[in-house]
């Protein structure tokens, strides 16, 4: 999958979840059976905020050629950032954490986790070509 599509379904996907998330997260968090306490409403907040920064860096890197060293930074944070998200979310759910509703977010996660991983060890088209 080109990494141009794959930027621009993540952009698509984090600003789908950071709408809510920041607008309103106490209609949102027991879709997934968590509870909406101040505390919990506030995390969700920050995660939106964050999910908003990723759609918004996602969409703006999506037209960069591939091989420039911005676009592979970017790569690695998200290969990372997606790695941990997938170990998180799925250690919640065999932990019983949430409803079947969580289970989609470790298939989130796993999709971008392995496309940013594939990724990240091509080798750069300049490294490649010698």
């Amino acid at each position: 999958m080109k990494l141009g599509l794959v930027f621009t379904i993540n952009a698509i996907v984090a600003t789908a979840f950071a709408i809510p998330l920041l607008l309103i997260p106490g209609s949102f968090l027991p879709m997934y059976a968590v509870e909406t306490t101040p505390g919990a409403l506030l995390l969700a907040r920050f995660f939106g905020s964050a999910l908003a920064a990723f759609g918004v860096v996602t969409w703006l890197v999506r037209a960069l050629p591939e091989d420039s060293a911005g676009v592979r930074a970017v790569v690695v944070a998200l290969a990372v950032s997606n790695t941990l998200g997938f170990v998180v979310a799925l250690i919640a759910r065999l932990e019983g954490v949430g409803n079947a509703m969580g289970w989609s977010t470790v298939v989130i996660y796993l999709f971008f986790a392995a496309c940013y991983a594939m990724a990240a060890m091509r080798k750069p088209a300049a490294a490649a070509a010698t």
